[in-house]
């Protein structure tokens, strides 16, 4: 980490770097040190909406301020995750197939021989048994996983409960939003600990993280009397719905929450949406009852809170860029619109607060 350090503040002061873009954490604190722009494309975790991170922590710029400055908005809903999402479970999906697990085999059998040729770290931290054999093994922890998760939405029909889904590690919300917080199994057992009696938690797995877990961990978890495995195919938008509140260390499932008017809670000050009086950040467990008691027993204002959840929708418009068409096929082959870049462009000018370059003025530069 130092080597890296050292390796930024070095580059920014011999080249006379005057702006950084989509780099490590490293990278954005480095230059912030040096007094030097930093962004990052980041997706805003609505619809097709994108934003310019300023610094390390992902922080979107202007939100609460456009939030303030909103007289007026529309109502919204939430039928379904967002579009990066989806295509991200798609890809799970695709990948469970066992013709594409073959492909897989063969493609991971490969580089794991160019690692060795080139006597790279990776060639000799996983055996070619170990990398060959990791899509496989990934689609047995699946199968096994889906015989303890059985729970459905209709097995919790007239029972309270509080939704936690997992996040995948590693992942850039959890390490970099959350640095503080990184521990989910305890978080898992904190959460059950200081529900109130009678309230159960329902826990759902990222499709994406299944065969990266302890080999225990969902045993673990199943074991604690007042927790219950949702189905990984269940869908998060209507457990979200029918909770009495969601927790995340730092995951959309509150911020989607927050928008429906539902009681959010996180386990990190520097998200988004916590300025949302129904959005709660705990950054100390001695105040984790409380929240969940608050949450459960004692928020009624559902009405207020979903006028709320629709103005930060209409802020994260407006401080957002739309990049509708902007993704990835089911060959993973990047889909990239002429208007994408446009967008791109004139965001990343406003948040450096330049004027944007014309394309007439382009050409006859």
């Amino acid at each position: 980490m130092s080597e890296a350090a050292a390796f930024w503040e070095s580059e920014i002061k011999a080249k006379g770097l005057t702006i950084l873009l989509d780099g490590s954490k490293i990278m954005a604190c480095m230059a912030r040190a040096q007094e030097v722009p930093y962004r990052r494309l980041c997706i805003s975790r609505y619809e097709s909406y994108f934003y310019w991170a300023t610094d390390e922590y992902l922080t979107h710029p202007g939100l609460r301020e456009a939030f303030d400055s909103l007289s007026e908005w529309p109502d919204v809903d939430i039928e379904a995750v967002y579009d990066v999402a989806l295509e991200k479970y798609l890809f799970v999906s695709l990948g469970m197939r066992w013709r594409s697990l073959a492909k897989q085999m063969v493609m991971n059998s490969l580089r794991h021989f160019y690692y060795k040729a080139r006597g790279m770290e990776r060639g000799r931290a996983m055996s070619w048994r170990s990398m060959a054999f990791y899509p496989v093994m990934v689609r047995l922890a699946y199968n096994r996983f889906s015989k303890l998760a059985m729970a459905t939405l209709k097995d919790l029909d007239g029972k309270t409960f509080v939704y936690y889904p997992l996040h995948k590690e590693p992942e850039t919300a959890l390490m970099q939003s959350s640095p503080e917080h990184l521990n989910q199994h305890a978080t898992i057992i904190s959460l059950a600990r200081d529900l109130p009696a009678g309230v159960l938690l329902a826990i759902k797995e990222n499709p994406s993280a299944v065969g990266r877990r302890p080999k225990n961990f969902y045993n673990e978890i199943a074991a604690i009397k007042n927790v219950v495995w949702l189905r990984p195919d269940t869908a998060s938008i209507d457990v979200i719905k029918h909770a009495a509140a969601t927790v995340t260390i730092s995951g959309t499932a509150s911020m989607e929450a927050a928008i429906l008017g539902r009681p959010a809670l996180t386990f990190s000050d520097r998200v988004s949406w916590n300025f949302l009086p129904h959005a709660v950040a705990i950054t100390k467990e001695s105040d984790l009852k409380t929240a969940l008691d608050w949450a459960v027993n004692k928020f009624s204002d559902f009405d207020k809170a979903r006028r709320d959840g629709a103005r930060f929708v209409a802020a994260l418009k407006m401080v957002s860029m739309d990049m509708t068409g902007y993704g990835r096929d089911k060959n993973k082959r990047v889909l990239l619109r002429p208007e994408n870049v446009e967008a791109a462009y004139r965001g990343l000018c406003q948040s450096l607060n330049v004027e944007p370059f014309e394309s007439s003025e382009l050409e006859v530069a």
